[in-house]
């Protein structure tokens, strides 16, 4: 479905895959809080600081994903720019996690992650995605 932006012969087309990636993120986040909560009462219950403040980080990001998801959802303009900086940091961790450490799952994992955050990345780039976006103000 096409987006009339009242300029003659020239319309926008509906970008169809954006209800898929505000799923995919809204699964990504849920993940990420079911890991968090483990990661976090894991650093509780042995005292350890820094997997507290990874459980809690990963709480945050989750929180992001969601409300970005939602943004998404409903084409906001504030929602696209977030994605873009969300799954930057998304790639970025991911290939620190698959230089870190190389092996098996790990691996797999980060492999995985970096591809998804690019065809997220690639996909909210596109011109006709932009430009729905803008008209969505």
């Amino acid at each position: 479905m096409a987006k009339d932006t009242g300029e003659p012969d020239r319309m926008i087309a509906y970008p169809s895959g954006m209800r898929i990636i505000a799923a995919v993120l809204l699964f990504i986040g849920a993940s990420n809080l079911w890991i968090s909560l483990r990661v976090f009462t894991t650093g509780i219950a042995d005292g350890n600081n820094l997997e507290i403040f990874r459980g809690l980080f990963l709480t945050a990001f989750a929180a992001a994903l969601a409300a970005t998801a939602v943004g998404l959802f409903w084409f906001k303009e504030w929602a696209r720019f977030t994605g873009l900086w969300l799954m930057g940091l998304a790639a970025g961790v991911a290939v620190l996690g698959i230089i870190s450490a190389p092996t098996g799952g790990n691996l797999l994992m980060g492999l995985l992650v970096l591809a998804a955050a690019l065809s997220v990345l690639r996909y909210l780039t596109r011109p006709h995605v932009k430009d729905y976006f803008a008209l969505q103000r």
